[in-house]
């Protein structure tokens, strides 16, 4: 069978993760919003605990452990699919080397594995950040209890049981946002609705609404603007899903290949020396200056790449660079061995020179 190419490897890995981590992010969202009791959040808001309130919403950080799961089944995968399309080289004697992917108690799984739950802490930390902001401003304007629990958890629309539109899984700035959209429909504020119509999130459904309001003045009813504002949630919500799955996916499956390597040369299997890698750009809407000017790139194995404004990454989405170089990123590594200086090597050995 032919060997593929590191573009098929990479591509096939994240047509097949990428979609898992997503949805084991969103069903840890939704098992979230469908489980809160909304009276008791109300009560806590009636009483003006807004601490007590975001304390039984239960985003603790076990409720998104699905998400590391995925991401370590991402990882384990992209490891082995590594060694199992690497050429096939043999020692001196003429036994055929066999490269192997130990995934278990490693020193490099252990270091995702703890990438994957600082992930999920911040997660949960701006979650409750923002919804402390939230429910501060919705205190200081009066705003009712339910209807704000109610904004928090999401609606079951058409007799269904599951919540949507909701501000749980968003981040602070996401909820953000979608408190202004409301509240600038409630108080029908032209200058931020303006704004609004300029959001790539919003629905363009009710652009003709916004637009009239603009023009002819006037505002919406509390339950009109919650619906708007509640869309503009579900679809920051699925964009928020889907950058973060792509971004933490294309982190394990990168981490993974680059250890895999790693742990052939350790193994004695490979030689650093004999291992090339190279930067390869993938082209693509809005890209990165800095990634096209390193398209081509070459270092030895265990060498950084160096971004033009002096940054170095081991490679592609390393998780040590700065999030400007990896969010979003889609570039990725190209592994290429010495065939040639291997096989003068094991001559020499073999030969005895």
């Amino acid at each position: 069978m032919a060997r593929k190419t590191d573009a098929q490897v990479l591509e096939e890995l994240l047509s097949k993760h990428d979609p898992a981590v997503r949805q084991a992010f969103l069903e840890a969202v939704s098992e979230i919003s469908n489980s809160i009791i909304l009276s008791t959040v109300t009560s806590r808001l009636e009483h003006g605990d807004i601490s007590g309130a975001i304390e039984v919403l239960s985003l603790d950080e076990d409720a998104f452990s699905r998400v590391e799961v995925a991401l370590l089944e991402a990882y384990n995968d992209g490891g082995q699919s590594t060694v199992d399309n690497l050429p096939r080289v043999t020692q001196p004697d003429g036994v055929p080397i066999r490269f192997s992917w130990g995934v278990r108690n490693t020193v490099a799984e252990r270091a995702l594995r703890d990438h994957a739950a600082n992930m999920v802490r911040e997660i949960t930390a701006d979650q409750k950040d923002g919804l402390r902001e939230v429910l501060t401003e919705g205190l200081a304007h009066g705003d009712n209890p339910w209807s704000t629990a109610r904004r928090i958890a999401g609606y079951r629309m058409n007799g269904s049981n599951e919540r949507t539109g909701g501000l749980i899984g968003l981040t602070s700035r996401q909820m953000e946002t979608v408190s202004w959209i409301r509240r600038a429909l409630i108080e029908g504020d032209t200058v931020k609705l303006r704004r609004y119509l300029e959001l790539k999130n919003r629905d363009a459904r009710f652009d003709r609404t916004i637009a009239k309001i603009i023009r002819d003045g006037g505002k919406l009813p509390a339950d009109k603007a919650d619906g708007i504002a509640s869309r503009y949630a579900s679809i920051a919500l699925d964009k928020r899903a889907k950058t973060l799955a792509r971004h933490e996916t294309f982190l394990a499956l990168s981490k993974s290949r680059h250890d895999a390597i790693q742990q052939q040369i350790d193994a004695g299997k490979l030689v650093a020396s004999d291992v090339t890698m190279t930067w390869k750009h993938t082209p693509r809407e809005n890209p990165r200056l800095q990634h096209i000017a390193m398209n081509g790139q070459k270092v030895r194995f265990g060498e950084a790449f160096t971004a033009p404004d002096g940054t170095t990454l081991r490679y592609p989405h390393d998780p040590d660079a700065p999030i400007r170089h990896t969010i979003n990123c889609m570039c990725r590594a190209e592994y290429k061995i010495d065939h040639t200086a291997a096989a003068i090597r094991r001559y020499r050995a073999r030969v005895g020179g």
